[in-house]
């Protein structure tokens, strides 16, 4: 990817804060050019966040590999560079460890993996004053200053969820499932890389996703074959092990 895609992730990991901050706002909502909201949001998401003191909150669940290195190994320097962070801060984490099922309170790629289970956050709501507080910016200060953003391709969806996940408690953060949301990499013609997800709940989903492909997405319908439910949610992504 170019220079300017890797200064859009230091953007959304970093300066968005100060810079909203200095704007005067006290509450972000990103919703991507080529992401879709699906069904009627009948709420105002700022006050919903506020009145049950949530600071966090997203819409999917996906796996990242940690960036690379240049000779195609990913993830190995991410986990080493948390693992230093962790130790170095004396930190006691939130729910990183249960995020990633790592085997042992260790963030090394050997315990946890290569891949990192964060939030796809093409959406996400968030209180700008809990990422100006002294834990988040001294971390993304620390990222800021490794130039791994640049190097490594560390992107904002790892840094920001690290940041979630390593300070803020989970009863403060909020999966939203309440309304249809869709987001697609690539191409418009069909799913590239992506998803669409219902809202949960519907009575009947099947015959939902099938007018969304046709009628609102103008994909193949076939694509439905490939659906299934995530928590209630029925879901089609691609590919499917990354992306709930």
């Amino acid at each position: 990817e170019s220079d300017g895609y890797r200064m859009m992730i230091r953007w959304y990991a970093v300066r968005i804060w100060p810079t909203l901050h200095d704007m005067g706002y006290k509450w972000v909502c990103r919703l991507d050019d080529d992401s879709l909201l699906l069904s009627e949001i009948p709420f105002n998401l700022f006050s919903f966040m506020r009145s049950r003191g949530f600071d966090y909150a997203y819409r999917n669940v996906a796996m990242e590999r940690g960036g690379w290195d240049g000779n195609g190994n990913y993830g190995d320097k991410w986990w080493e560079w948390v693992n230093l962070y962790v130790s170095k801060m004396k930190l006691q984490p939130k729910w990183l460890f249960e995020a990633n099922a790592c085997r042992e309170r260790s963030f090394l790629h050997e315990n946890c993996g290569k891949d990192f289970f964060g939030f796809y956050n093409n959406f996400f709501v968030a209180n700008i004053e809990r990422f100006l507080e002294p834990d988040i910016q001294n971390l993304l200060h620390e990222l800021d200053e490794s130039g791994l953003m640049f190097m490594s391709r560390w992107n904002d969806l790892i840094i920001q969820s690290l940041a979630v996940q390593l300070f803020v408690p989970k009863s403060r953060v909020h999966r939203f499932t309440s309304f249809g949301y869709a987001h697609n990499s690539g191409h418009a013609d069909t799913l590239r890389y992506g998803i669409v997800q219902l809202a949960a709940g519907l009575p009947n989903p099947e015959r939902a996703m099938e007018k969304v492909l046709a009628s609102v997405l103008h994909w193949p319908v076939w694509l439905q074959n490939n659906s299934r439910f995530v928590d209630g949610m029925y879901t089609l992504s691609r590919p499917a092990s990354s992306l709930f």
